[in-house]
């Protein structure tokens, strides 16, 4: 009997308790002290403390979430959504999930945002990206990888690309190029000019040379790209200097622009200093047919009539005579920061508007 006395009594207390709830809900105010002035409003004093406490209960809440983060991962960092509320006023160490599920970085968030250094996966856990962000894009010192977590460059990058000092690596992660980057692309410029052994310690990649008389063309095969030198001695040691330098492209760039049509280029670099026809050299033919074909290998009947016959004298050395037989082609010719460039065009084809060029040679102007 006494403990059912006791269980009634603790009843009765809990009842009471519950009662008293409702009366601390009646925000409504009776008279003028229960106000108070919020610049031009006048605010209940309950319903003030109970939005404050609201308020107060809302960021604990979320401060705790932070600590253990969105979905606890081995306790090694916080995990978050993508699009998770929370990850915008999270700094430190986190995992994102992509909308498909997978862990899509691992790194450092600040800011609301990708600031500092990271790593980022693929869906099937393959390396993307690891080194600086920010503002959720590459920036800074990193690596970009290729199929099979293979390097494809190392170095610096600023607005998600590669620009400044850097690396290019080949499918199988072997070092190809060293030098610098502007907006995605190799500064070619920086081989114009220079001894060709200075050009061997920048370029590792295949290459296939082919031999005139006054010179040889040099078909760096990794880079897409063609030089052409001259000087004394018999040999590429030091005595060989690059005069001209060919880009088997179509595509130009200038600043972050890229330019492939008459119009493009006479935008980004103004008005050409000659447009018209030239006769092939020997040189231009040579970067013409490793553009087409990746190389001569001894081959020139893409032509038909050739004016080169190419005779193989040793492995990836070829020996270039001109036969008397004309090419042709169309030119439109800039000058711009002490560079000249030339823009080949097929033969006939209009100079301006959208005519598309084949390839370019730059030369120190």
């Amino acid at each position: 009997m006494g403990g059912m006395i006791k269980t009634l009594k603790n009843t009765a207390k809990g009842a009471m308790k519950i009662k008293k709830l409702p009366q601390l809900m009646q925000v409504a105010p009776k008279n003028e002290k229960d106000y108070f002035n919020f610049f031009f409003w006048r605010v209940s004093k309950k319903l003030g403390c109970i939005i404050v406490a609201g308020l107060a209960l809302f960021f604990v809440a979320a401060v705790l979430f932070l600590k253990i983060g969105g979905v606890p991962d081995h306790l090694e960092c916080p995990v978050f959504d993508h699009d998770s509320f929370f990850l915008k006023f999270y700094s430190g160490k986190v995992k994102i999930r992509a909308s498909d599920g997978h862990v899509a970085y691992v790194g450092e968030v600040k800011g609301g945002g990708v600031n500092g250094s990271g790593v980022l996966y693929d869906k099937d856990g393959n390396l993307v990206y690891k080194g600086g962000f920010e503002d959720n894009v590459y920036s800074g010192e990193g690596i970009l990888y290729q199929t099979g977590n293979v390097r494809l460059y190392e170095g610096e990058l600023q607005e998600g690309v590669p620009s400044g000092a850097g690396q290019l690596f080949d499918a199988q992660g072997k070092k190809i190029y060293e030098g610098n980057f502007l907006n995605g692309g190799i500064v070619y410029e920086e081989l114009t000019g220079i001894p060709t052994a200075q050009v061997a310690e920048k370029y590792r990649g295949k290459q296939v040379i082919y031999e005139y008389e006054g010179g040889l063309s040099v078909f760096m095969e990794d880079i897409d790209a063609v030089y052409c030198a001259a000087g004394g001695g018999d040999s590429l040691d030091g005595e060989w200097t690059v005069e001209a330098l060919y880009i088997l492209s179509g595509e130009f760039r200038s600043g972050r622009e890229q330019a492939g049509t008459y119009k493009e280029l006479t935008d980004s670099l103004g008005d050409s200093i000659y447009r018209g026809t030239t006769k092939a050299s020997v040189q231009d033919v040579t970067a013409w047919l490793c553009a087409g074909s990746g190389g001569l290998r001894g081959d020139a009947d893409a032509i038909g009539e050739s004016p080169v016959t190419v005779t193989e004298s040793m492995k990836d050395v070829y020996e270039v005579e001109e036969t008397g037989n004309e090419l042709e082609f169309g030119i439109a010719v800039y000058e711009n920061e002490g560079f000249r460039y030339t823009f080949f065009f097929e033969a006939g084809e209009k100079l301006s508007g959208d005519a598309k060029f084949l390839f370019y040679m730059i030369e120190a102007a």
